[in-house]
């Protein structure tokens, strides 16, 4: 019996290694991917994938890189501020467009999936910045 118990033990806890390396590899999968996610999509995103495009189709050199990577950080505060300008003006159809769009998925939808669709857009936020300027 005892001998029973221990062979149960040890694949418990064979069980339990594994099950924790799973876990735990895939939070740092997540954690990996999210970074990665982030890095693309944050501020300096453009720039590094369009930086990082040219590099690759004109096998630039490294002084090339480095200038050309300079140009971006320099330009890249105006370019963030035209967008926004952009946005600006033409964010408010862009919200309705997606509003008619998001009314349309629900359309498609069970109860149960367009529950679970309004708690995902209530998790995901505003799609963009909110605005900014005077009175804002």
């Amino acid at each position: 019996m005892s001998t029973k118990r221990a062979t149960l033990k040890a694949y418990a806890l064979v069980a339990g290694v594994f099950l924790f390396g799973a876990v735990a590899g895939g939070a740092a999968m997540h954690a990996f991917s999210q970074r990665d996610v982030k890095a693309l999509l944050g501020r300096e995103g453009f720039e590094r994938r369009r930086l990082g495009a040219l590099a690759q189709e004109l096998e630039l050199t490294d002084e090339q890189h480095t200038r050309l990577r300079e140009i971006f950080r320099r330009r890249g505060e105006e370019r963030r501020k035209l967008t926004a300008e952009v946005m600006e003006r033409c964010g408010s159809s862009l919200e309705e467009h997606e509003r008619q769009m998001d009314a349309e998925i629900r359309t498609v939808l069970s109860e149960p999936q367009a529950a679970r669709f309004e708690q995902l857009m209530e998790q995901r936020g505003p799609r963009r910045r909110p605005r900014r300027g005077p009175g804002r």
